[in-house]
């Protein structure tokens, strides 16, 4: 069985871009959204990921003829087939969208609304997981990267064979980005999103979850996305404590995106030190890290004053993370002057 890594972190922390990064290294086997086109237009493998491709033929037609000349929308990153995608699309359960009163009819309505309901990893859907890894793995031997942002605060995960490497960043930034996110997946029928995800594309269609979504960033929404970013992050804090220390890796947003600002051509070097620490602690060849050209670009995250005014109380339930967080970044400095002022004698 080929060797499993995931990058950890809630959504908006940073693992698009690590993971893109990684990528581009060529060290791993990342499913792509070209894995994703591929798996859905052979009726063969489309049959073990049934769930998720439910209803989707026509997005998944509208995403194909836009490839290459549109933005997902929500980062403006150009939608090509060598776009870094989550499992979690394609292992799902069956979303169960209520209308009506049916919404009430279930015995854990909630279940319904809440995508870790729906995209976890658990020993109903693993067989799906190990099916795709298969699938990746087909002539390619190299070890495979994952990522889905809503496996960050699973106890399942302890569990698996795997390699992990989770990212910190400020919680108030993360809760500024995810308010942003929300509107924007919600103002239009995004046709990024719908394609590659069932439970997208039914949630447009149900007109109570998109006015929920649509509150995200207003006083009421940011207290349900709090409440959210503090579940996970301490549910981070407990996954990583409960893995021995050689199966993980630790890395902060700040830290490997300092060089945002300089052009792609530019080298990016506390991006490449990020990366090559990743690769170094887990015996793997770090070479590739000269080819990555990906670079974030800075956006100006206003703060709300709904956001500012919850900051000091949620830095205050996250004070563990916080505190991990800070230890990370420092660890990462203090090895980035040491390799910059050379051996000494």
């Amino acid at each position: 069985m080929t060797d499993w890594y995931f990058v950890q972190g809630i959504h908006r922390s940073g693992t698009t871009i690590l993971g893109t990064w990684l990528q581009e290294t060529g060290t791993f086997r990342t499913l792509t959204l070209g894995d994703i086109l591929d798996i859905a237009g052979d009726p063969e493998l489309a049959s073990e990921f049934a769930d998720a491709f439910e209803g989707g033929e026509e997005d998944l037609r509208t995403l194909r003829e836009i490839l290459g000349r549109t933005t997902r929308q929500f980062d403006h990153i150009r939608v090509t087939r060598q776009l870094f995608e989550e499992y979690g699309h394609l292992t799902m359960h069956r979303p169960p969208f209520g209308r009506g009163l049916e919404l009430l009819a279930l015995p854990k309505p909630w279940k319904q609304f809440h995508p870790r309901h729906v995209f976890r990893l658990d020993e109903r859907n693993l067989g799906r997981f190990r099916a795709l890894s298969r699938i990746l793995g087909q002539g390619d031997a190299r070890p495979q990267l994952y990522k889905n942002p809503f496996d960050i605060s699973n106890p399942f995960m302890a569990g698996l064979p795997a390699k992990h490497i989770f990212v910190f960043r400020e919680p108030a930034d993360i809760l500024v980005s995810m308010a942003m996110q929300v509107g924007e997946n919600y103002r239009q029928r995004n046709p990024y999103v719908a394609a590659v995800s069932r439970f997208y594309r039914e949630s447009y269609e149900c007109r109570w979850y998109r006015t929920l979504s649509l509150l995200g960033s207003t006083r009421a929404g940011l207290r349900v996305l709090m409440s959210r970013v503090v579940t996970d992050l301490e549910g981070q804090m407990d996954l990583l404590d409960s893995l021995p220390e050689d199966r993980y890796v630790c890395v902060e947003y700040d830290y490997m995106c300092r060089d945002e600002d300089l052009e792609a051509g530019e080298p990016h070097p506390h991006r490449d030190h990020t990366l090559g620490h990743i690769l170094d602690s887990f015996n793997l060849d770090a070479s590739g890290v000269q080819n990555v050209r990906s670079r974030t670009k800075r956006r100006n995250n206003h703060m709300p004053p709904a956001v500012r005014a919850v900051r000091s109380r949620l830095e205050k339930r996250l004070a563990r993370y916080r505190r991990k967080m800070f230890e990370v970044r420092d660890r990462f400095e203090r090895g980035f002057r040491d390799r910059a002022a050379g051996p000494t004698r």
